[in-house]
């Protein structure tokens, strides 16, 4: 089975979804690791690469006179005639996305059902452009007299969950009644100790699928791919260092996340790469390699696999025996933070943690001082302020008892 899709319309509804801009396989693998069901399933698609870029296709092996590949542009040159025209769906698209913020969408059934025949005139496009491709395939063999490779298809093993810790986690949910509704406090936080005792195995699961995707692209690809290097040159040998030497590559203006001290994978042999030292503005980037190694230079760069979640799943896996055995009695601030206890910081038993005219930092460094055994989760998206608050209560008890702090930071290139 195959799942043809034409661009990054598909994944970005998915992002849509998941309110994120990510890719096709983080965006899935959110959704999946959120509503913890079709792991398995999910995980297959991506391990037996399902999905099939029809747009990659044509963009690597096609040359068209036309004004651009997008999919309409095309549908002439394949044949295919729509039955709901472009300026038709639109007037209708709006009004029905009118008819939905005003709760009238249940009466718009001619804006729906033109909107759908529209869907289904892209979906039938996409259909078109598969069978032509694979009549000009065809013909090429036919040509050259020789059979064109595909895509090596492998069934991957199938990844099982770790039997103990499906045995832990019916033991816990044993006692919990099936109907959420007669959920007590403590049958949740079971239920959420159940379903984080795989927490770190779904979550790693969407960076793995990115990584192994990494490695289908070409180099050119890579350059438009956030998180990595492609279509590197040179590598003259600059200084050395102890047994290697300082290489210098240079590589196109593009987006990318490396620093110097990093660790690099050659996307075509696995070979791993130390960063030396990235130039951004003379687009430069130099590897440390050793002096005896004599094989090919690489071409493109991507990060390593994601890291090790081992430590972290035996700590929950430790924690559920513990609930399993002694139940949860709220008085570790792991099982309180379970229990969806108030943190004991301020005395109070009910009401906002944060006072009136208080800001944030405050009301956290007040709270933090109070604790005795207790919590106090902080959450919020990049750039809001943990870190620096985070700082502010680690400071605030040792300038009241004043001790001196060190610090021991790596220094940034």
């Amino acid at each position: 089975m195959h799942v043809y899709h034409y661009n990054h319309y598909e994944p970005t509804s998915i992002d849509h979804l998941t309110e994120l801009h990510a890719t096709r396989e983080e965006a899935v693998g959110l959704l999946m690791g959120r509503f913890s069901t079709r792991e398995g399933e999910v995980d297959d698609l991506f391990r037996q690469r399902v999905f099939v870029d029809l747009y990659r296709v044509v963009r690597q092996g096609l040359r068209a006179g036309v004004e651009s590949y997008s999919i309409k542009r095309l549908e002439p040159l394949v044949g295919f005639d729509r039955q709901v025209e472009l300026n038709e769906a639109t007037e209708h698209l709006i009004a029905f996305e009118v008819a939905l913020d005003d709760g009238r969408a249940a009466e718009a059934d001619e804006n729906r059902a033109v909107v759908a025949g529209y869907n289904e005139d892209d979906c039938r496009a996409t259909v078109a452009l598969r069978d032509w491709l694979e009549a000009r395939r065809v013909e090429l063999e036919h040509k050259v007299g020789v059979p064109l490779r595909r895509p090596h298809l492998f069934d991957a093993p199938e990844e099982v969950e770790s039997s103990e810790a499906a045995l832990l986690r019916d033991r816990l949910l044993e006692s919990v009644p099936a109907d959420p509704v007669l959920y007590s406090h403590h049958d949740k936080a079971k239920v959420l100790l159940g379903d984080l005792l795989e927490w770190h195995r779904r979550e790693v699961k969407p960076a793995w699928w990115h990584f192994f995707h990494l490695h289908d692209l070409s180099g050119a690809e890579l350059v438009a791919e956030p998180d990595a290097l492609g279509l590197l040159s040179g590598g003259e040998v600059l200084s050395t260092v102890k047994r290697s030497n300082i290489r210098r590559f240079s590589f196109p203006a593009q987006e990318h996340r490396f620093s110097a001290g990093d660790k690099a994978i050659d996307p075509d042999n696995g070979r791993t790469w130390s960063i030396w030292e990235i130039h951004e503005g003379l687009g430069e980037v130099e590897l440390k390699v050793d002096q005896r190694y004599d094989g090919p230079l690489p071409t493109s760069l991507i990060p390593v696999g994601p890291p090790s979640t081992k430590d972290h799943a035996t700590r929950l896996f430790e924690l559920g025996r513990r609930a399993l055995d002694d139940g949860l009695d709220g008085n570790s601030a792991v099982e309180a933070l379970l229990l969806r206890r108030r943190p004991n910081g301020d005395g109070a038993t009910g009401g906002p943690l944060q006072a009136e005219e208080e800001d944030v930092p405050a009301a956290a460094v007040r709270l933090c001082l109070g604790s005795r055994r207790s919590y106090l989760p902080i959450q919020g998206p990049p750039g809001t302020g943990k870190t620096h608050t985070g700082a502010r209560q680690i400071l605030a008890p040792c300038s009241k008892s004043n001790v001196p702090l060190a610090s021991r930071a790596r220094r940034t290139p």
